[in-house]
């Protein structure tokens, strides 16, 4: 009996997923950048709306591309996630919920990733949308690219809400073209109805067992 209770205990506490792809645009090739520039601003944000299931963020990946430079160092990148509304007239809005750390490396040619990853702990909400803008600083000139993707993104978790661009923080222009990235998390474990249940009998028949 104990061990019983000890495996639907541990059924109860494990998380659905883990280490899971939110959303990705990935395997693709570019076919093209949106441009990022700091003098003047010209910022890019990519969206995405949660599905049923809420998720730990872990990390976001996003595809860059240096544009008649050899290089960018990733010190110029700035990243943060915003909320707003999803569907094909979604954008963000509001400040930023969480800063996104980018490591220290270089941009360079047509195709380079870059994974960042959550300054503090936070959680996406079930059914709720989410944009990652995408800054820089004054120095760059717009030979900075965030790359398209021939397609949208697609996931199991959530769902593209497209792309904004303009020089407001964060970006309230739609724009075509799809944002190459990608958003991966952990699952919250959430107990539910059928695992109290399942608590229940063991714990009842327990009980009755002490008892006598």
């Amino acid at each position: 009996m104990r061990l019983t209770l000890a495996m639907v205990v541990a059924l109860c506490v494990t998380p659905v997923v883990s280490g899971a792809v939110i959303l990705t645009s990935y395997p693709q090739t570019s076919n093209g950048a949106f441009t990022l520039n700091g003098t003047p601003p010209l910022n890019v944000a990519g969206g995405f709306t949660m599905g049923a299931t809420p998720f730990d963020l872990t990390s976001a990946k996003v595809q860059f591309s240096a544009e008649g430079i050899a290089q960018f160092s990733t010190s110029h990148i700035a990243a943060d996630l915003y909320g707003g509304t999803g569907g094909p007239t979604g954008m963000p809005s509001g400040s930023p919920l969480v800063s996104l750390t980018i490591p220290a490396g270089t941009v360079a040619g047509s195709a380079s990733d870059v994974t960042m990853t959550p300054a503090s702990p936070f959680t996406l909400e079930a059914s709720t949308s989410y944009w990652l803008v995408l800054h820089t600083d004054s120095t760059v000139d717009g030979r900075l690219g965030v790359n398209v993707a021939p397609n949208p993104a697609t996931g199991l978790f959530a769902t593209y809400a497209g792309v904004t661009q303009d020089g407001s923080l964060p970006p309230q222009t739609r724009q075509g073209g799809n944002l190459f990235f990608e958003i991966d998390g952990n699952a919250v474990p959430e107990p539910g109805i059928a695992c109290a249940l399942a608590l229940g009998s063991p714990l009842l028949v327990l009980r009755r067992r002490r008892r006598r």
